[in-house]
């Protein structure tokens, strides 16, 4: 009956010590003793961990500018240029509706002017000499060219 005691006890002991050390949970190798911080499975994983920061792409922004007489008639053909720090972008031509859009990554705190190019442009008005400015958040710009005295 001992014997049997004995051997019913051992059977409980290790059962008990089984269940105790069944958690579920895979065992992490021990490599050259390091003692870096485990991830804990319960917390959201970070998507930033072992990326390096992409760049933020600047949103885009289109200029709209209209270039009209001064009898509010649109004028065709008009070569214009939308200048950032003083340095010019390829110079683009009004359509039909005297409009040329420049879309381009949104300039943040620089400065924006306006450049019109007389010689690619209808003969018969006067063109400004100086770059026109564009003030900070402003996307439109409406230009009157005024006809020359005949």
């Amino acid at each position: 009956m001992k014997k049997f005691l004995i051997i019913a006890l051992t059977i409980v002991l290790m059962l008990t010590m089984l269940v105790a050390c069944n958690d579920d949970t895979p065992e992490v190798p021990d490599n050259n003793n390091d003692k870096t911080e485990q991830p804990d499975n319960n917390q959201p994983a970070d998507p930033d961990d072992g990326k390096e920061d992409e760049p933020v792409k600047p949103a885009k922004v289109t200029y709209t500018i209209t270039i009209k007489d001064q009898d509010g008639n649109p004028i065709a053909e008009v070569e214009a240029q939308i200048c950032v720090d003083g340095v010019c972008k390829k110079p683009n031509v009004t359509d039909e509706n005297g409009v040329v859009k420049f879309s381009m990554d949104d300039p943040g705190d620089s400065t924006l002017s306006l450049q019109i190019n007389e010689g690619g442009s209808p003969a018969g008005y006067e063109y400004p000499t100086e770059k026109i400015a564009i003030e900070a958040g402003q996307t439109e710009v409406t230009v009157t060219l005024n006809k020359k005295a005949q």
